[in-house]
């Protein structure tokens, strides 16, 4: 029995994944097709991209070196010194050539033939310092550079770049930037599907956000922040944007950002005892966001120069959270703790081996292990948050679902008790101007009906008159059974004119109901207008209530002195 419903589970769930493993299934069978086809070369920008390191003489105003292969760093280079190198082309040089130069925040002259054929020079205008620009150069080389000199001259006023000298390829230039884009493939595939999810993420945030649970929110902004670095890193946001600012600090201002939506996020999820702590390093972070825009813009000191420090910072945060998880996991067995540490465990490893290439300066390195942690890790968190949300939206719609069944007659499927003295309370606590009709109603002769046709057939007649009185008072307000073959209703409309031909229809609405019975079927009924004017003649409302309930019984005495009369 229980293998069979665990069976049915399964099922049941795999229904509710149709749509997803249909759209999965539809999107490999493309790819699949794709992989197919003989010719897969067809792009318009794609072509040959060949490099031109080989071989170069290297000055600088102290020395002179030869036979010099790119990658290369000059010792001794003074800072804001002019370094270059240079080198006859070969006699078979192809025309129609571009040239492609990775200036490492570094000035640009070159020189064909001994004429300047490109300069690339920082503008300064104004009083703010801008951030100087790691950056792509390409170079339009003349037609007739075959056995020719190529001069490349390059000047820097930061001195981790003195004396680099980065690789050269020369191509066409569709295929140059084409070549810069497929280098980095995979870490663009992995940053752009980041970025769409965070976004998705914050809106689906906001839109949860009467939940009060601001961890998806977090999540999102670490993986749009993280996703911004990573294609800085990347080298290809200059094919986006060509702003200064955006090109030389998006990606060291990135590093105190997702540091605090990540710290935020764990301290939702893991780290809820730490909450003040939490609050203490989101602090130091944001004042070196700050300051590290401040240093630069006053000219205080680059982006890079205060890197070290946000690293430091950012190793010490990795530590400090490490020894907290893994003292949860193992000493305290903290299972959720456990399955965290897991989590962030690729993340943590790929942290560390990051601050380690920054400081070792091998900077064509950076985010080599950055886009497998960071992909890794938020896929795990977005598939947790969203198991997370599930719950929480099942148990939401469980307490609606149970709140709804409190305030729910059985019998009738209409209000209660338990509601109508909810309403009540709320008209009640409306002190000012508040006015409003209580009608009270009660069935004639429910007892005989009851002893002669049933109790069954009793139920029907108490469905039957709520209905009605559903039908008559709902245009007016709202209406109730509050037990036995009692009801009540709460008119905001309190004209004197509809009540009656509400309760017109009403008693329409029982003639029919009559007319298919076996016997007499009629309902008592008292009414009055409650107004908070009444307490100023120390009328409460209980005694009004009395007043009008008093009312309703007159009738019913009525009724059964006429049958007895009869």
């Amino acid at each position: 029995m229980e293998s069979r419903k665990a069976f049915l589970e399964s099922v049941q769930k795999l229904k509710k994944a149709k749509p997803y493993i249909t759209f999965l299934l539809t999107f490999t069978f493309i790819i699949f097709i794709a992989s197919l086809s003989p010719e897969k070369d067809l792009s318009i920008a794609k072509g040959p991209v060949y490099d031109l390191n080989m071989d170069w003489q290297v000055l600088t105003d102290k020395q002179k070196i030869e036979h010099v292969n790119l990658p290369y760093t000059i010792k001794d280079v003074d800072n804001d010194a002019v370094f270059k190198v240079k080198k006859i082309l070969d006699e078979a040089f192809p025309e129609g050539m571009s040239l492609r130069i990775r200036a490492s925040m570094q000035d640009v002259t070159v020189v064909a033939d001994h004429k300047v054929i490109y300069q690339s020079n920082r503008i300064n205008e104004g009083r703010l310092v801008f951030p100087e620009v790691s950056m792509w150069h390409f170079v339009e080389l003349p037609d007739n550079m075959a056995g020719r000199e190529l001069s490349i001259e390059f000047r820097t006023r930061i001195d981790t770049f003195s004396g680099l000298l980065n690789p050269l390829f020369y191509g066409k230039k569709e295929a140059l930037i084409y070549d810069v884009v497929n280098r980095n493939i995979t870490g663009l595939i992995v940053a752009i599907t980041m970025l769409i999810t965070g976004v998705l993420a914050v809106i689906a945030s906001i839109v949860l956000s009467r939940i009060g649970d601001h961890r998806l929110f977090y999540l999102g902004l670490f993986s749009i922040s993280s996703s911004i670095w990573m294609i800085s890193e990347m080298r290809v946001l200059q094919l986006i944007t060509g702003n200064r600012f955006i090109l030389g600090g998006i990606s060291y201002l990135m590093l105190p950002l997702f540091t605090i939506a990540l710290t935020k996020y764990l301290g939702i999820v893991v780290l809820s005892k730490h909450e003040k702590t939490i609050k203490i390093i989101v602090s130091i972070f944001y004042k070196m966001f700050f300051l590290a825009i401040l240093f630069q813009m006053t000219g205080i000191g680059p982006f890079i120069s205060t890197t070290p420090i946000t690293l430091l910072a950012i190793g010490c945060l990795i530590s400090w959270v490490l020894s907290l998880m893994i003292y949860e996991s193992f000493v305290l067995k903290n299972k959720k703790a456990s399955m965290y540490l897991m989590h962030l465990s690729v993340l943590i490893v790929t942290g560390f081996l990051e601050i380690s290439v920054f400081f070792s300066k091998k900077f064509d390195l950076l985010i080599l292990y950055s886009k497998l942690g960071f992909g890794v890790f938020m896929f795990f968190q977005f598939m947790e948050s969203i198991k997370y949300f599930n719950n929480l939206l099942v148990l939401k719609n469980e307490s609606k679902l149970l709140e709804k069944m409190a305030y729910r007659d059985i019998l009738t499927g209409g209000n209660n008790r338990a509601a109508f003295e909810r309403d009540l309370d709320e008209l009640l606590g409306r002190v000012s101007g508040n006015i409003f009709r209580v009608v009270l109603l009660d069935i004639n002769n429910l007892k005989n009906i009851n002893d002669t046709f049933g109790h069954s057939e009793g139920d029907l007649i108490i469905k039957w008159t709520y209905d009605s009185i559903q039908t008559a008072f709902s245009g007016l307000g709202k209406c109730y059974r509050l037990g036995g073959d009692e009801f009540a209703c709460l008119l905001k409309d309190i004209d004197l004119e509809k009540y009656k031909s509400a309760t017109a229809q009403l008693n329409n609405l029982l003639e029919k109901v009559e007319d298919r019975q076996r016997y007499n079927l009629s309902i008592a009924v008292g009414h009055d207008v409650f107004s908070y004017s009444d307490l100023e003649t120390n009328m409460d409302f209980s005694t009004f209530f009395h007043r009008v309930d008093q009312a309703m019984y007159e009738q019913k005495r009525a009724f059964k002195s006429q049958k007895s009369t009869i």
